[in-house]
């Protein structure tokens, strides 16, 4: 008989959480962990290269953790096409994939 997997705390907190508050929550965690702003996140605003793997993780963690869609993705991070969504999705899942 297969035991069952135990949940930690933070996991039952997370599954509890609203989609709009699992969003909040990965943005902010995120930019409190690489040291950078909601802003610096935005392409428009500050394209430099060194923001990149910062918003591809982020893109990452977005699409694996809840149902927001690409576009959406694209939307809350300033890109303006879905597909650069997608890219940095697969790039980024690829360089970990390697690791």
């Amino acid at each position: 008989m297969e035991k069952a997997k135990r949940l930690t705390l933070k996991e039952i907190v997370f599954d509890m959480m609203t989609q709009a508050e699992k969003i909040e929550h990965i943005i902010n965690k995120s930019c409190t962990y690489f040291g950078v702003t909601r802003d610096d996140l935005k392409p428009h605003i500050n394209p430099k290269t060194e923001y990149l793997t910062n918003r591809q993780f982020i893109i990452k963690v977005l699409t694996d953790n809840t149902t927001l869609s690409c576009v959406s993705i694209a939307k809350l991070l300033g890109y303006r096409q879905h597909g650069t969504v997608k890219y940095h999705y697969n790039v980024i899942s690829d360089d970990l994939s390697e690791n």
